[in-house]
């Protein structure tokens, strides 16, 4: 799929198929402190707290309690998150676009049976039935994929979101170099991204606006029930 601000799905899934088989820990989970390789037990522990402070938000802010039943993971990666939901939930299923990082997470994970992983390298989720899972969550993923994609697949978090249940993704803000590419000529930015990447792969970062975040809700049948800020950008909650 080619999205409008030239980028393209098939280019994310090559990038991250390649990352997924360089350093799939670093590549999932990157600091300025630690350029390359974690300990795995270190990088785990990461996915248990930030599963533990998102629900904590989710009840502190909406009420929201469960029911713990099936989980979605968008953008699982080696499965980080994906593990530190298992723990909650009866079922996790974590989705990814690249199968290096499937490989990965299926090893890491090998010990979860509630867990699987499913490689999606469509722009919709159109595998999992309507109203398919109580709790998505998408961390930390739809900042590396075309605006125009991204806000299709928050569509479908509405979709496959069960109406006792509830979404969180985040979003990335723009940074002041993306502020400025956002004032010139929109064929000038795609010529440059197109020359760029005809040679190699590089992570990519897309701010996604969040007037259009709240319209792809809206016009799924969703509302954002509460929105805060994190050090990166904004994180929604959804129900139905």
């Amino acid at each position: 799929m080619r999205v409008a601000d030239g980028g393209s799905l098939e280019h994310v899934a090559a990038t991250w198929q390649q990352l997924g088989k360089d350093d799939p820990l670093w590549a999932v989970l990157t600091r300025p402190d630690r350029r390359r390789s974690w300990d795995l037990q270190e990088f785990l522990a990461t996915g248990r707290a930030k599963v533990a402070d998102t629900l904590a938000a989710v009840t502190a802010t909406t009420g929201w309690d469960g029911p713990y039943g099936d989980a979605l993971d968008f953008g699982c990666g080696v499965g980080r998150l994906t593990r530190a939901l298992s723990e909650r939930f009866a079922t996790v299923t974590g989705v990814d676009i690249a199968e290096s990082m499937l490989e990965r997470a299926r090893e890491i994970n090998a010990d979860r049976p509630n867990c699987r992983f499913v490689h999606n390298q469509r722009a919709d989720l159109s595998t999992f039935e309507d109203e398919s899972f109580d709790f998505v969550l998408s961390a930390i993923t739809l900042q590396h994929i075309p605006p125009d994609a991204a806000l299709g697949y928050i569509g479908e978090f509405v979709r496959v979101l069960r109406p006792v249940g509830i979404a969180v993704f985040e979003t990335a803000l723009a940074s002041r170099r993306q502020r400025v590419k956002q004032l010139l000529p929109r064929s000038l930015v795609v010529a440059f991204r197109h020359a760029r990447d005809r040679d190699h792969l590089r992570m990519e970062m897309f701010p996604l606006r969040s007037a259009e975040a709240a319209e792809a809700v809206a016009a799924s049948g969703g509302r954002i029930v509460h929105r805060d800020y994190l050090d990166h950008g904004w994180r929604y909650f959804v129900r139905r």
